[in-house]
């Protein structure tokens, strides 16, 4: 994760792609992404890139890990 860390620090923003919420390196990824304030889009379904706000992301993050 030091080099993904590495890598996502020098990036303008992240995008997130397919069941990413299910994989605990993207998640982790996520995480540092808003720890150093970067911007996160995701693909959507239906081929779209969609600006993700944090809240929204911790709150459905949150939701998938206590199901």
């Amino acid at each position: 994760m030091k080099d993904c860390k590495n890598l996502l620090s020098r990036c303008d923003a992240v995008l997130m792609t397919g069941d990413w919420i299910k994989s605990k390196g993207c998640l982790e990824e996520v995480e540092f992404a808003m720890f150093i304030n970067k911007k996160i889009y995701e693909y959507t379904l239906n081929h779209h890139f969609r600006k993700c706000d944090y809240s929204e992301l911790i709150t459905r993050i949150n939701k998938f890990l206590h199901k």
